[in-house]
């Protein structure tokens, strides 16, 4: 698994040294390192998609054991202070598959080449606490930009990289710095400063950066699914790694995109939507196969207190099924379908195939559209009880959160007020959603642990084990169907739904 690299940047004026100021935030020893220089050449494509998207691609030498491939990636939901740094083999004149492969969703089948040359003459001192403990590296580079052996360019900044220390406390030797004299800088990666900010200008399909009532419906779609789309492809790098928070936010970018093509049915031309949504379902699918054993080995861990030993044999089979369908999830992100989908959601989130309606105001087109759903999910949802079946419950789920995705796709575009009264709307058909996903996940993990337990060998402590823990799932589910009603009340109010009028 990558590290985590968690790094403050400063800017400095002439020559630097460690303040004193150091030893009144935890530091009790400031160890001077050894000097290095590091060379560092820098890759990515010709319209700077890496650098764009707060990725380094860098071959580096001079750092001893750090030397080599650096693939940087950011931390989805962080800021860009966090970042995954892997280390990664391979001779220095060609990237190596395993790099490319992280960065495919944004690289696609574009080359990459080298886009720049740095040299940095780095000191360094480790800043050490209690017990010996190293909180930091404080690092002061000299960096020259090199272009045909010709110096170029040069800048100085300071780094603050954490070692044993967590954000708060890295913060507080951060501050020291600034009450030395030290400017804290935007965080932008040396080869973006090297290259100049406005490499940073974006070419691909970004949603817009505001929305207003009275703009076109289309402004809305495109924001919708420029947006969704930008979530698919920063999670796509930890997905492919494994982590599960990556596999389950790519897969709701996913099921979004799907939603977002059907509250838009009106808008966007039919066979291309039909089409386009066909492929995002089969990527949700093998996400999900991930996803869904995610979510069951955590809701039974969580239940299985007391019986952990005896439930040996059931976590043994989930943990086989996870890696069977990590393995396939993987085969298929690195297959020619994900590849032709990752071109064509490129090319929607720009460039949507619109119809005329899609000329029609956002006040006046969104809210029909939400109401729609709405319609449909009220439906099934006034006339369910305490005894709906397992089925029919799962089905409000499904519209329940179709309601959510397609309020919260219209609400940016409605104005302060509305948009305000949408995106509570929302959050209460979430709500729903939640608690019927309660429910489903419940009932399903019965019928996998009962499945599981009737193929298994026979013995005496599992079986016994594996009936306790479907009796607390069912207890889970009933549960679940008792906080369905007064969720459903909030959401099922008629002020909550005047905004679609």
């Amino acid at each position: 698994m990558p590290a985590t690299e968690i790094e403050l940047k400063f800017e400095v004026e002439g020559p630097f040294e460690p303040p004193e100021l150091l030893r009144g935030v935890g530091v009790r020893e400031v160890e001077e390192l050894a000097t290095k220089e590091l060379r560092a050449t820098y890759y990515d494509t010709s319209d700077y998609r890496l650098a764009r998207n707060g990725i380094t691609l860098r071959y580096r030498t001079g750092d001893g054991d750090g030397s080599g491939w650096q693939l940087k990636l950011p931390v989805p939901g962080k800021d860009g202070s966090e970042r995954f740094e892997h280390h990664i083999s391979g001779a220095g004149n060609r990237v190596p598959h395993a790099a490319r492969d992280l960065i495919t969703a944004l690289v696609r089948s574009e080359k990459l080449a080298p886009v720049g040359r740095l040299r940095t003459m780095r000191r360094g001192w480790s800043l050490v606490g209690a017990e010996g403990r190293e909180l930091a590296e404080l690092l002061d580079d000299k960096v020259s930009v090199i272009d045909k052996r010709r110096v170029v360019d040069m800048f100085h900044e300071v780094e603050l990289e954490a070692r044993d220390i967590d954000r708060k406390g890295l913060n507080r030797i951060g501050r020291a710095l600034e009450l030395a004299g030290a400017v804290p800088s935007s965080g932008a990666p040396k080869i973006v400063r090297a290259l100049g900010r406005g490499v940073l200008a974006a070419t691909d399909g970004r949603a817009p950066s505001s929305l207003a009532p009275s703009e076109p419906a289309a402004v809305a779609v495109t924001s919708a699914i420029a947006g969704n789309v930008g979530r698919l492809i920063v999670n796509d790098p930890p997905a492919r790694l494994g982590h599960a928070a990556g596999v389950h936010q790519m897969r709701v970018a996913a099921r979004r995109l799907r939603s977002d093509l059907r509250t838009f049915t009106d808008l966007v031309e039919t066979e291309w939507a039909g089409s386009l949504s066909d492929e995002l379902r089969e990527l949700a699918r093998v996400l999900g196969e991930v996803r869904d054993v995610d979510v069951l080995q955590a809701n039974l861990r969580a239940s299985a207190r007391g019986l952990e030993t005896s439930l040996e044999p059931l976590f043994d089979e989930l943990a086989r099924r996870h890696e069977r369908a990590r393995l396939c999830l993987c085969e298929y992100l690195r297959g020619p379908r994900y590849g032709e989908l990752l071109e064509r959601l490129n090319a929607a989130a720009a460039v949507p195939a619109l119809t005329g309606e899609a000329a029609v105001p956002c006040e006046s087109a969104l809210p029909p559209l939400v109401a729609r759903a709405w319609k449909k999910l009220a439906a099934s949802a006034r006339g369910a009880t305490t005894h709906t079946a397992d089925e029919d419950l799962h089905r409000i789920r499904i519209q329940a959160k179709r309601v959510r995705y397609a309020a919260e796709a219209v609400a940016p575009a409605l104005g302060t007020a509305r948009g305000a009264e949408a995106a509570r709307f929302a959050e209460l058909a979430g709500d729903v959603q939640d608690v019927l996903g309660r429910h489903h996940d419940a009932v399903v993990a019965s019928e996998v642990i009962a499945a599981i337990a009737a193929a298994a060998e026979p013995g005496a402590g599992w079986h016994l084990a594996a009936g306790r823990l479907i009796e607390r799932q069912q207890r889970i589910a009933e549960t679940a169907r008792s906080d369905f009603e007064p969720a459903w009340k909030k959401l099922n109010r008629k002020k909550r739904r005047a905004w679609l009028t």
